[in-house]
């Protein structure tokens, strides 16, 4: 009898060390009219065998305070693509000379390209973007066109483009995503996210929303959108909050939901914003024709980024006990919440700078303390 207590109990504490062992997670998930919808709540998921932990290690930085980088005329940067082999991209468009200064991934510089003006291979006012095909794809913003350069800045041709497209990415089968408002009358229109074909005629519409009264308010409530040259994502600022996930087609893909806990809007935060209203109107400056709005409590993200092989870094507003810091939430390829991410994309007081996530390393814009901008390079290490 005593033996066969002693197994008996063997076996219990045996059941017990296995039930308080660690488990795969089950994720969370349904099908709605035959696409997949992921289920995140505001704990992470711990998926046995995959990476749940990122960290960063800095590799190098270029820094626009430093005179070898400003020698070269890159005092400033706009904006700023990395093609698949690392070589970085920036555009100045103060620049009184070239617009676009090419870095290889280790940092040196190698060449400045792109002649500001309006004429035929010119930049003016432009914006820039890396295809899949490492070429350099410019929008000349006030101008009816797009200028497609190699990587080494030699003019390949121009495209006409309408000129009422002012968002533009080119993505891997050389559709166009792209993002106008049209207006029906004044406070009054709609946002509409569509997929155009290489001749910019339309495949169709992905996304609209009504814009309605002050444009205040409507910044508050308006989707966010990232292309990156296969997925398209079109973020809900709802409770929960959502992602879809579209293909260059235009497809809808995935639905990613993520629960969060809403963040009131501070008092400093109205007043900052009253104080720059007040700055304007004393350097004869007319402020925007809007009325300052503020709902009690921000959107639930600010904004997107992923990167080329489908992780999503989703912005946050919760705050970081470094104030330079955004905090984000880091979702796996198949939309599940895995973790979080404080980075450092200051761009000012409440504001964020770019973000692009290539070559298994993010690439972050910020402003120093001595108001400089620098690019630094991490190296992401998922554990």
């Amino acid at each position: 009898m005593r033996n066969f207590n002693s197994i008996m109990i063997f076996l219990f504490m045996i059941a017990l060390i296995i039930s308080c062992g660690p488990k795969q997670e089950k994720i969370e998930r349904y099908m709605k009219d035959g696409i997949e919808v992921i289920v995140n709540h505001l704990e992470p998921y711990r998926i046995e065998g995959e990476p749940n932990t990122l960290h960063l290690e800095e590799e190098f930085t270029i820094d626009t305070e430093k005179d070898y980088v400003a020698e070269r005329g890159l005092a400033d940067i706009d904006n700023f693509d990395v093609d698949s082999m690392g070589n970085i991209y920036f555009i100045y468009n103060k620049s009184k000379e070239n617009c676009i200064f090419k870095f290889d991934k280790n940092g040196n510089f190698v060449s400045a390209f792109g002649r500001r003006g309006r004429g035929p291979g010119e930049l003016y006012g432009a914006d820039m973007s890396i295809n899949n095909r490492n070429e350099i794809i410019i929008q000349n913003i006030f101008q009816p066109k797009l200028i497609i350069l190699n990587s080494d800045g030699i003019l390949i041709h121009e495209i006409p483009k309408p000129l009422n497209l002012p968002t533009i990415k080119q993505m891997e089968n050389d559709n166009y995503f792209t993002y106008k408002i049209s207006w029906s009358a004044p406070g009054t229109g709609q946002g509409i996210w569509s997929v155009l074909n290489p001749d910019f005629e339309k495949i169709k519409v992905i996304e609209k929303e009504g814009i309605q009264g002050d444009g205040s308010k409507f910044a508050y409530e308006r989707h966010v959108s990232y292309a990156t040259e296969e997925n398209i994502y079109i973020g809900k600022r709802s409770q929960p909050y959502e992602v879809w996930v579209y293909d260059s087609e235009g497809n809808l893909k995935r639905i990613i939901k993520k629960d969060y806990k809403p963040i009131k809007i501070s008092d400093e935060y109205k007043k900052e914003r009253f104080k720059a209203r007040k700055e304007m109107e004393k350097k004869g400056r007319k402020p925007p024709p809007v009325k300052l709005y503020f709902p009690e409590y921000w959107p639930a993200f600010k904004k997107l980024y992923a990167s080329d092989t489908g992780w999503l870094f989703v912005m946050t507003y919760e705050t970081s006990s470094n104030l330079r810091e955004f905090v984000y939430d880091i979702f796996s390829p198949d939309g599940i919440f895995i973790g979080k991410l404080n980075l450092n994309n200051y761009g000012g007081k409440y504001r964020s700078l770019p973000v692009k996530v290539k070559n298994n390393r993010i690439y972050c814009l910020r402003e120093k303390e001595s108001g400089y901008k620098e690019l630094v390079v991490y190296k992401m290490k998922w554990e």
